[in-house]
């Protein structure tokens, strides 16, 4: 009975310390409303892993970017070798190594997710989507399962997606202190930041 407990507090420790060691990490997203971003996921991580699968769920209102097959599209990113990475309409996203080449290096990007936004979703809103399932293969074939995440998506005005100086008539710029939204002011801004004067961009210190 003994080794039993022995055996299990030993098992239960290696699989603790595995999950502490390593971590997934998911990046928050902004996306503009009716346009398009991704939703990076990145693994930092002690061991090495030859394989992964993981599932995101999106909110309503955004959407994946699919393909002409009718899968998730994605970019992967640069710590792979001999692997193939696959997704499904279902928002499952599969790394494989038939030779168990590990992932390369310790910390950095595996892929990134490509999603949109509908045109009527709500601006200022953030959405959460969950990114579950989430399971890697270590090179002696030991499966180390990760905990469900919470990722938020803000849904930003399209109009502000870059710094536009608000412009009259005959694209002439206009009079007075503006924010990079193209919001006019009532005078003399007092808060520091950045601030649209004249057509030109402004730090106000």
């Amino acid at each position: 009975m003994k080794n039993i407990l022995f055996l299990l507090s030993a098992w239960l420790i290696c699989s603790l310390s595995a999950n502490a060691t390593d971590k997934v990490v998911a990046a928050n997203a902004s996306l503009p409303q009716g346009g398009t971003g991704t939703i990076d996921i990145a693994l930092n991580n002690e061991q090495e892993f030859t394989a992964f699968q993981m599932q995101l769920t999106l909110p309503e209102g955004v959407n994946f970017v699919m393909n002409n097959k009718g899968n998730p599209t994605f970019k992967k990113g640069d710590r792979y070798d001999d692997h193939s990475l696959s997704s499904s309409a279902l928002g499952f996203f599969t790394c494989i190594s038939f030779s168990l080449t590990p992932i390369d290096g310790t910390e950095g990007l595996l892929l990134s997710i490509n999603v949109s936004a509908d045109t009527n979703t709500e601006i200022n809103k953030t959405l959460k989507a969950t990114l579950s399932n989430i399971e890697f293969t270590t090179t002696e074939g030991k499966r180390v399962q990760f905990d469900n995440m919470d990722i938020n998506i803000t849904i930003t005005d399209p109009s502000s997606a870059g710094i536009n100086a608000p412009k009259g008539g005959a694209g002439i710029p206009l009079k007075g202190w503006f924010t990079t939204d193209g919001r006019k002011l009532s005078g003399k801004p007092m808060d520091k930041g950045v601030y649209i004067m004249k057509g030109k961009k402004v730090m106000k210190p």
